[in-house]
C-alpha cells in the first residue's frame, strides 16, 4: 500500500472505530480506485462489507478493476447480486468476466442473470481465462 493510503487507512479505521461509517466513506472516495481497492482489502471483512454497502455505483465499479480477481469475486458474492450486477454492467466486459469466473457458479448465475451486458460478457466466460479469447475485450475503436 502506498504511504499516503496507509495514511488514509488509519484515519478510515479511526472513524470506523468511533461509529461513524459515514466519514470512514468519504474518507475512502476521496482516494484514488486502486488505493480504495488497497484500503478496503486491508479492513476486516465487517468493515469491508459496511463501507462497500454505502458506496455509489461509480466508486464500487472503479474499485473492480484494481482488484485481485480473487479478492473482486470475493468482494461481488458479498454483495447483493443486483448490487453486483450493476457494478460489473459498468466495468470492461473482459473485467466482469474475470470477476465472474472466480465466483461460485451459483452466485454468478445470479449475477450474470441481472447485468444489462450480458451479452458482451457470457462470451468471454466460455473461452479459458488465459487464452486469448478469454482476456479480450470485446469493445474496440475502429479507424478508418
Amino acid at each position: 500500500m502506498e504511504p499516503h493510503a496507509q495514511v488514509a487507512f488509519g484515519l478510515i479505521q479511526e472513524q470506523l472505530q468511533s461509529g461513524n461509517l459515514e466519514a470512514a466513506r468519504g474518507l475512502l472516495t476521496e482516494e484514488h480506485p486502486a488505493d480504495m481497492a488497497d484500503i478496503l482489502m486491508a479492513l476486516e471483512e465487517a468493515d469491508r462489507t459496511a463501507m462497500l454497502g454505502g458506496l455509489g455505483l461509480e466508486e464500487t465499479a472503479a474499485v473492480f478493476p484494481h482488484l485481485d480477481r480473487r479478492d473482486a469475486a470475493e468482494l461481488a458474492q458479498n454483495m447483493p447480486p443486483e448490487t453486483a450486477a450493476a457494478a460489473l454492467d459498468e466495468v470492461d466486459p473482459d473485467v466482469a468476466a474475470d470477476v465472474l469466473g472466480d465466483m461460485t457458479s451459483e452466485s454468478a448465475t445470479e449475477v450474470l442473470q441481472r447485468m444489462r451486458h450480458v451479452q458482451q460478457v457470457a462470451p468471454l466466460l466460455l473461452h479459458p481465462e488465459e487464452s486469448a479469447a478469454g482476456i479480450m475485450n470485446p469493445n474496440y475503436i475502429a479507424l478508418d
